[in-house]
């Protein structure tokens, strides 16, 4: 009895994995990867190298913790793109698991109270071959005729689906 008056509980978070961003192709364009750094209970975002496609897919921002170790932004939050556009989507739902721990701080027990909830997975229009020829042209047309940049879209005109979105520089 003494000895567990000396136990305290710790809840703590479980992160949800954010879903998989595809092409029109089932190409993966955005995925989850292990955090290789230690101190980090959450997945990092991929992004695909495929040319000519930052603007379109955003980027997003981090669980955060303060400097004792305390989550004060427990999700991520999507901040351009279609990481923000469908953010709802691609989020999930956070778990909660909870640590009994000794006076040595000791792991005793861990229970998971709520099972994260994987976010969806998001397929877009956008043909990432076409997106990427569409780019190498309007980089190579710019830079013949000496200008500084450009932008074009191909839609497919029977249904509205965008194909490919291209801003360059």
């Amino acid at each position: 009895m003494a000895s567990s008056e000396n136990n305290h509980l710790q809840h703590s978070i479980i992160f949800a994995e954010r879903g998989i961003i595809y092409d029109r192709n089932h190409k993966e364009l955005v995925w989850n990867s292990s955090n290789e750094e230690a101190d980090q209970d959450f997945f990092k975002r991929k992004y695909s190298d495929y040319v000519g496609l930052a603007h379109v897919l955003g980027y997003v921002s981090y669980p955060l913790r303060d400097k004792n170790g305390n989550y004060y932004q427990n999700e991520y939050i999507g901040k351009s793109g279609v990481e923000k556009f469908f953010n709802e989507k691609l989020s999930g739902k956070n778990g909660l698991k909870i640590t009994e721990r000794d006076a040595l701080s000791d792991i005793k027990s861990e229970s998971v109270i709520q099972s994260p909830e994987k976010g969806e997975s998001v397929l877009l229009s956008i043909d990432v071959d076409v997106q990427e020829l569409l780019y190498l042209f309007i980089s190579k047309l710019a830079e013949r005729i000496g200008f500084h940049g450009g932008a074009g879209v191909i839609m497919n005109v029977n249904n509205g689906e965008i194909l490919a979105l291209v801003s360059y520089p």
